[in-house]
């Protein structure tokens, strides 16, 4: 799953916790959104959007 969210233009970081069931993801809101990352993953894993938070430093 790391991998498929690191291939989406935009994307700059993803942690993935499979025990959790959950990705944090760093991307740059210019080029993608929360909810087309989610809908890149659910061809493959059931995904949702939880929370979307701006970056440290007002990013």
């Amino acid at each position: 799953m790391r991998s498929l969210l690191l291939e989406q233009p935009g994307v700059l970081e993803a942690e993935v916790s499979f025990p959790e069931a959950k990705a944090v993801v760093l991307f740059d809101p210019n080029q993608t959104s929360a909810e087309a990352l989610a809908q890149a993953l659910s061809q493959y894993y059931p995904a949702q959007v939880i929370s979307v938070e701006p970056a440290p430093g007002g990013g």
